[in-house]
């Protein structure tokens, strides 16, 4: 027997699969492979697709970890069906069908609201964590929404 009892491993290995597929870029997590001198596949290293150049890394590696450890330590079903397409190419019938029920952000401002939102996260990463950081970000919205692009780009040099 494992170190967590063969039923929590199996459980985890569930949530490992769901979480880092390797067939689409819709996964929250992908794992990236290439093949070694042998033919086989041998993995590489893990992207984030959902996360672009803006994306707060630290925040985003932050949100992964929690979700796993959440995975781990409580009885979460998971719901959603392997999804091995592209999400978003998916009808609003085959996203329903996967239990894909709402969009990722899109938006800063979107991406502030959902993370006040989740109490999990809050928890994991500390409420005053959360507000501090929302607040910075929606002060940068505030300064930002006026200035032209130009501008932006001469304020973001001179302060960083």
């Amino acid at each position: 027997m494992g170190l967590l009892g063969d039923w929590q491993q199996e459980r985890t290995r569930s949530l490992i699969a769901s979480l880092f597929r390797r067939a689409t870029m819709s996964a929250p997590v992908r794992l990236c492979t290439s093949a070694a001198a042998s033919g086989v596949a041998v993995t590489k290293h893990f992207e984030l697709p959902t996360c672009d150049a803006t994306t707060n890394v630290y925040l985003a590696l932050s949100a992964v970890l929690t979700a796993g450890l959440l995975g781990i330590q409580t009885p979460i079903e998971l719901l959603q069906p392997d999804c091995r397409v592209d999400v978003n190419k998916m009808t609003l019938q085959e996203r329903q069908a996967h239990k894909i029920v709402s969009p990722l952000p899109r938006s800063l401002d979107e991406a502030l609201v959902a993370l006040e939102k989740d109490t999990t996260l809050s928890k994991a990463l500390g409420q005053v964590f959360v507000r501090a950081y929302t607040t910075t970000k929606i002060t940068e919205i505030e300064r930002y929404k006026d200035l032209s692009s130009d501008a932006q780009k001469l304020f973001e040099l001179e302060q960083y």
